[in-house]
């Protein structure tokens, strides 16, 4: 299995290059794409998922993934992207590029999306991986709020965990990650309501 993740950047019309550090191969395995999208849950599942199986960095990337998972002989590729209103928050679902590759998001009790809008490069996955036969799964999911969700993180990291055999997520430690960060937040929101009522009485 190999697992792509980038700590910042967007999809643009230039091409990426994948520069391999080592030997490996991903023959009839997965490539799960971990690039950050609405609130960085991407990211946070993907790291969750590096730290839980403690992988090591093979490459580094910067390249077209599609072409350069048919020439690794890769048989999945799993992305994940946020989606809004398009589904219930704190709900998880999937869509597929193939048949098999729906079939794969049932086996996994996941609900497949019937319709909705993907965009980036999740939505660039499923057009190119439709057109050429190659087994592209997105999971889509609704974020809680902007910025560091833990949470819809772990949803996430359970998910992609379901569909790719023999990994596993830390979701104690998400979850612990997600108190803090909602406690800070609820602190926050206080210290600011108390910065308002003060310049309103003595401002």
């Amino acid at each position: 299995m190999l697992l792509l993740q980038c700590a910042r950047g967007r999809a643009t019309n230039q091409r990426y290059h994948i520069h391999e550090l080592a030997e490996f191969s991903v023959e009839g395995g997965y490539l799960i794409d971990g690039f950050p999208s609405t609130g960085h849950t991407s990211a946070i599942a993907s790291a969750s998922l590096i730290n839980a199986m403690g992988f090591t960095p093979v490459a580094t990337i910067d390249s077209d993934m599609l072409k350069w998972a048919r020439e690794r002989k890769a048989e999945w590729i799993v992305s994940s992207v946020a989606v809004g209103s398009q589904i219930p928050e704190g709900k998880i679902m999937a869509v597929g590029s193939t048949e098999e590759a729906r079939k794969k998001i049932s086996g996994a009790s996941m609900e497949v999306m019937g319709s909705g809008m993907i965009t980036g490069i999740p939505g660039a996955l499923l057009n190119h991986g439709a057109i050429g036969g190659q087994n592209v799964i997105v999971v889509l999911y609704n974020p809680a709020h902007e910025g560091a969700d833990y949470r819809s993180g772990a949803l996430l990291c359970t998910a992609m965990s379901r569909l790719v055999p023999g990994t596993a997520c830390d979701i104690d430690a998400l979850q612990a990650e997600a108190e803090k960060a909602e406690r800070a937040m609820r602190e926050a929101e206080t210290e600011s309501g108390e910065g308002i009522l003060k310049r309103g009485m003595y401002g």
